[in-house]
């Protein structure tokens, strides 16, 4: 009965535990209603690297850029010209195999927001801000590897509730002394032959999963993005940069009768728990198509692992069933052998009175014929 008691009072501990830790996950204060979204700047890579090398190895100046998507951005609160500036630390390796120490100063140059497309007309939701850095005099050989020792997760910009690194950064560190003078981000518009439109760095918003594997995808969204065969995703699984191949096509949906945008992968790919949302898309064959993907809010955006079924035959049992039989089994064994050992050891009855008399009569008996001889 004791027994039975303890466990009672271990169980009601152990529910009013799990009721506080519940409870203790809920957010202090009210949640933001719709006019109240968390701001977030989201770090989407680098391009236009440059460098003044005029005296041979000797006294130059690295330059590059730095662009963040800033998402539901107070401007009136925290405009553009007053953002802290940032300090990225790096290891250049230069062409003779040398390793040195540099430090680049990125100062907020330039701030302009992006059109969505959703029709509402509505062009203050993102900005794309740049910032110029550069390294000062640099006394070593030319570079040939930069490698960002800066754990950019840790990036502050004031103003920010939160701050998001894009899985399309890997690979533009990777890539930053292949993009010498070359812009990836357009902040300004660009007269494009195709459809006669102006163009700049865009957002393909509210996008979904329509289907997903470690080795593709299939997102769909009805804002526009431009139709082409040449797409790539910049992306990276595991800190390993990738150019993802893809095609975007328009058609109707049949569940709804509505158009949408679709963007698929081509090929095999190892994209396993990589997150797509904010990622960067290009076109190829165009200098003025830049994309970049916001996953429709609490959406899935990460590509998961395949999961793994266990099929049972048809007309047999299951594996709970096998072990539903087996345990009431093995424990009536165990009882049947129990009793049977507390049987075997029970002590053996002592022998009648009756016997007992007999048997010293004789030996008396037996004694006194001893003696009379």
């Amino acid at each position: 009965m004791e027994k039975i008691s303890f466990m009672i009072l271990v169980s009601m501990l152990l529910t009013t535990l799990l009721a506080q830790n519940s409870k203790s996950g809920l957010p202090l204060n009210k949640p933001r209603n719709l006019e109240e979204k968390p701001s977030e700047t989201i770090l989407l890579g680098f391009d236009n690297y440059t460098t003044d090398i005029s005296n041979g190895y000797k006294n130059y100046t690295i330059y590059f850029k730095t662009y963040f998507l800033f998402k539901n951005w107070n401007y009136t609160i925290y405009p553009f010209t007053k953002l802290n500036n940032l300090t990225i630390e790096s290891v250049i390796i230069d062409t003779n195999k040398n390793q040195f120490y540099t430090k680049f100063n990125c100062i907020n140059h330039a701030a302009e927001d992006i059109r969505d497309f959703t029709g509402s007309g509505d062009i203050n939701t993102y900005y794309l801000v740049r910032y110029e850095c550069n390294s000062g005099t640099i006394k070593e050989g030319i570079p040939k590897i930069i490698n960002f020792t800066t754990d950019f997760s840790e990036i502050y910009i004031n103003g920010s509730d939160k701050h998001i690194v894009s899985s399309s950064v890997e690979v533009f560190k990777r890539d930053l002394i292949n993009l010498k003078n070359k812009t990836m981000f357009l902040l300004e518009y660009n007269y494009v032959n195709e459809d006669d439109d102006y163009y700049r760095t865009e957002i393909w918003k509210n996008a979904t999963f329509v289907s997903q594997s470690p080795s593709s995808f299939k997102i769909k969204s009805q804002n526009r993005i431009y139709p082409s065969s040449n797409f790539q995703l910049l992306t990276n699984s595991y800190g390993i940069p990738k150019k993802i191949p893809c095609t975007v096509e328009r058609k109707i949906n049949t569940t709804d009768d509505k158009y949408y945008y679709y963007m698929e992968s081509k090929g095999a790919n190892h994209l396993t728990q990589t997150d797509l949302n904010y990622a960067v898309a290009n076109v190829t064959t165009s200098k003025n198509r830049i994309y970049i993907i916001d996953f429709t809010e609490g959406a899935n955006s990460t590509i998961l692992p395949e999961k793994v079924e266990f099929k049972k035959k048809s007309g047999g049992l299951s594996t709970g069933g096998i072990i539903a039989i087996i345990i009431p089994a093995v424990i009536v064994l165990l009882g049947i052998g129990a009793l049977a050992f507390f049987l075997s050891r029970r002590a053996v009855p002592p022998p009648p009175m009756k016997n007992i008399a007999n048997n010293t009569m004789g030996v008396v008996a037996s004694s006194e014929a001893v003696v009379h001889q």
